[in-house]
């Protein structure tokens, strides 16, 4: 039994994976247009876990790296002037923040945010930059 992914030629974002009889493998996935590539039982069951956290780079398939965002608190008064600051972003990003109070998905630019709140609460913070880096997330308590 052999495995595989599935990957998007143009940018190596991994589209689906599975497993399939070992000849059959570079089979899977022409018929859309996506590469196949054999992994590892053990690298599929990493990209079962988190498929959105992998991609093809190179030949192989491979972790995208973290994103360098840090955070200076995580714990806000709920006054709408006190902040916490995202910095290291990746410059433009995309950030969507749930919980308590709700952004729609945003395009940042400049490599940081400061986000406060008058709403009492935890905010979920998530920030994207697809296909080159793992999505970041943090929590935010507006007290």
């Amino acid at each position: 039994m052999g495995f595989y992914a599935l990957c998007r030629p143009s940018d190596g974002v991994v589209e689906g994976f599975g497993s399939c009889p070992d000849a059959e493998t570079p089979l899977q996935g022409g018929h859309r247009g996506l590469q196949s590539v054999a992994i590892s039982p053990a690298l599929y069951e990493e990209i079962r876990l988190a498929p959105l956290d992998y991609r093809l780079q190179g030949d192989a398939i491979a972790r995208k790296p973290a994103m360098a965002a840090t955070i200076d608190r995580t714990s806000i008064k709920a006054d709408g002037v006190e902040t916490a600051t995202i910095s290291g972003l990746p410059d433009p990003c995309k950030v969507t923040v749930s919980g308590a109070v709700a952004l729609a998905p945003t395009t940042v630019t400049g490599g940081s945010l400061d986000l406060s709140s008058t709403v009492r609460g935890s905010l979920t913070v998530r920030i994207e930059r697809d296909p080159e880096f793992r999505a970041w997330t943090a929590t935010i308590n507006a007290t």
